[in-house]
């Protein structure tokens, strides 16, 4: 397997090299990621894995963020795992864009190439259709709690999944021809949602639907 490091630093790049170094691993980084991320992914070969820092635009090493990679590559049958030194960078995420990104880590988790295999095993069986409890999509209804103005966000209560936690999601998460409705404290609406995740950094919600 092919380990392809996308990090905006090149020392961490190193670092990740040496880190993974593994037998039944060709770990390579990736000094000049270019500006196209499905040209990016249409030059990998078919055993590539992506591992990818979170914020990728400083320095100038790229024009788009590591969630965006991840979740391209996820969509194009190509596994990948996020990572971050940032200590809440999580909340940072989108929710929708967690359905295809598998793993998230802080940095100071990654500490040998075991996370990579088991990412990459957890994507295998995505691409197949085969989910853990934690990340199966079931279709439930969703009720906004509230809406905060000042950050763009909307903290939304899933009542099968736990009625007293209210889960914050950024308004851009949502279809633009509902975004007034979202504002609203009460407005009901489905999408679906891996019920069975017991941490809520990990929740996910895609396929929004609305009553007509």
């Amino acid at each position: 397997m092919k380990v392809h490091i996308f990090d905006d630093n090149k020392e961490s790049r190193d670092l990740f090299v040496e880190l993974f170094q593994d037998p039944n691993l060709l770990v390579e980084p990736v000094d000049n990621p270019g500006s196209n991320i499905q040209e990016i992914i249409n030059s990998l070969a078919g055993d590539s894995f992506l591992f990818s820092d979170y914020r990728l635009k400083p320095h100038q090493y790229a024009n788009f963020d590591g969630d965006e990679i991840i979740s391209i590559a996820y969509n194009n049958h190509i596994p990948g795992m996020l990572c971050s030194s940032l200590s809440d960078f999580d909340s940072i995420l989108g929710r929708s864009i967690r359905r295809e990104i598998p793993m998230i880590a802080e940095i100071k988790d990654v500490t040998d190439p075991e996370l990579i295999y088991l990412c990459n095993d957890i994507c295998i069986k995505e691409f197949k259709g085969e989910f853990s409890e934690s990340r199966k999509p079931w279709r439930t209804l969703c009720r906004v709690a509230e809406y905060d103005s000042k950050y763009d966000k909307v903290y939304l209560v899933i009542p099968g999944w736990d009625s007293k936690t209210k889960i914050s999601a950024p308004l851009s998460d949502f279809p633009k021809e509902i975004e007034k409705k979202v504002r609203e404290e009460g407005f009901r609406f489905y999408c679906k949602v891996n019920m069975g995740c017991e941490n809520p950094r990990e929740l996910y919600f895609t396929d929004v639907e609305i009553d007509t």
